[in-house]
């Protein structure tokens, strides 16, 4: 049985890099998905992070924060909304308002590192893919 349930909800519309367009959808999301998970009626959540416009580290400390007091009878939802970028070799990176395309790999989030902090509070409960 779930005992609490936790979301993470992220917008990305505007870009510093003039590369990067900016997005009308993001943040529409996010508000809409947060009611919605707010609802005593549907979502049940006990409690929402909505993130709009953030930076790396922002969101990153948030995750972490957000992980660090979760046991294995809760529920966390992670939702990105916003541009995803993958490099050469195929590995997929969440933009952020401090993204610069031309180095992606220390200014946005790479899709891994999400999973390598959340890892450990479920190794020994579930499998993460």
């Amino acid at each position: 049985m779930i005992k609490n349930r936790y979301a993470i909800l992220i917008a990305s519309s505007t870009y510093q890099d003039s590369n990067l367009d900016c997005l009308v959808g993001p943040e529409n999301d996010v508000d809409g998905l947060d009611e919605i998970l707010k609802s005593l009626d549907y979502g049940k959540f006990s409690e929402t992070h909505v993130l709009k416009n953030e930076n790396r580290y922002s969101v990153l400390e948030r995750i972490d924060e957000v992980f660090g007091k979760v046991s294995k009878d809760d529920l966390v939802l992670i939702y990105y909304s916003g541009h995803g970028k993958q490099d050469g070799n195929g590995k997929l990176y969440l933009t952020t308002k401090d993204t610069k395309i031309n180095l992606l790999k220390s200014t946005s989030i790479p899709l891994d590192i999400i999973k390598i902090m959340i890892e450990p509070t479920f190794r020994s409960y579930a499998s993460i893919s």
